[in-house]
């Protein structure tokens, strides 16, 4: 069985990855089903490129697993490019780290309605998700662009874990993100996890 390692410790992230269905003989493994310590990596590339690939390279050095990573960034339709969020979606808004999460919320709220306002009270965006493969001695690049629409209406769920989620809509049902069913759910992601798969499988040739 070919494994392939996901470079990532967020258990949602696993959940999903876990999903996408791989073609026989190649399997996805966790570090913890692997039994290795891995320490959170560094995000300090310069965008979404780059961190990934440090964050593929840094499994793969503390494992010798192919690794695969995701990094994903903000784009905003009108926008210049010197006010695009890309990877900075929680700095650009203001936010520091050493923030309480109501902080947190409350700025991220209050930066990107701000944008909604300036465009009529919704704007066209994506998320742009970037997945690299590494095996030790070269880099594998996918992407995929996941709509959505920035509002300037707050779901009724006030959610302080995930700031954006409380003001878009998935672009391909019109609904908020904590409204989605499951099979929505998955049709929202599924460019993103297509691409991901197609990357792999593309790989190992199978």
């Amino acid at each position: 069985m070919k494994q392939v390692l996901l470079a990532t410790h967020n258990k949602s992230k696993i959940a999903r990855y876990k999903k996408i269905k791989l073609s026989k003989g190649v399997e996805f493994v966790t570090a913890a089903e692997l039994g290795v310590i891995i320490a959170d990596i560094s995000e300090t590339g310069s965008d979404e490129w780059e961190n990934a690939k440090l964050k593929a390279r840094g499994f793969y050095d503390y494992s010798s697993v192919i690794s695969v990573s995701q990094d994903t960034g903000l784009y905003i339709n009108g926008l210049p490019d010197s006010e695009q969020p890309a990877k900075l979606v929680k700095r650009i808004a203001g936010v520091f780290d050493n923030d309480s999460q109501q902080a947190v919320f409350d700025k991220m709220v209050k930066y990107y309605t701000d944008i909604a306002k300036r465009f009529g009270g919704e704007v066209d965006a994506y998320f742009l998700d970037i997945y690299c493969l590494y095996d030790g001695s070269k880099f594998y690049k996918a992407e995929a662009k996941r709509p959505i629409i920035i509002t300037t209406n707050l779901h009724h769920k006030k959610d302080l874990n995930f700031p954006l989620c409380n003001f878009y809509k998935a672009g391909t049902s019109g609904k908020y993100y904590h409204d989605l069913t499951d099979f929505e759910m998955e049709s929202f992601l599924e460019i993103s996890t297509t691409a991901m798969r197609q990357l792999i499988e593309d790989y190992f040739k199978v």
